[in-house]
């Protein structure tokens, strides 16, 4: 391991969701999470299960080493997406009805 500033629990898993996220439908397998961040077997293991339990990692099926993000955390992305759409919308709305000359 490096001398690199130890990451706490937050950053490990953010650090997880944007590495993941670059392997999409195929997932990566724990070992290259591990080295690529400099983490220890162990803690990627620990975390990954955890993060499987609440729904936001999952196993590739018929590849058990690989992981990739379930869809319940596409579904929070989506989710999001949506709500700023209509947010824009609305904000566009507003923005045409003030818009509007008054004589």
């Amino acid at each position: 391991m490096s001398d690199k500033p130890k990451m706490n629990t937050m950053q490990r898993t953010i650090q997880y969701l944007f590495l993941l996220s670059r392997h999409g439908y195929n997932g990566v397998r724990a070992i290259e999470v591990q080295k690529s961040l400099e983490l220890t077997a162990s803690m990627v293991h620990r975390d990954f299960h955890a993060l499987r339990d609440e729904g936001m990692l999952e196993n590739v099926p018929g590849r058990e080493d690989h992981w990739r993000l379930a869809p319940r955390i596409i579904q929070v992305a989506v989710a999001h997406q949506r709500d700023s759409s209509l947010q824009h919308q609305r904000l566009d709305e507003y923005t045409q009805r003030c818009a509007v000359e008054i004589y």
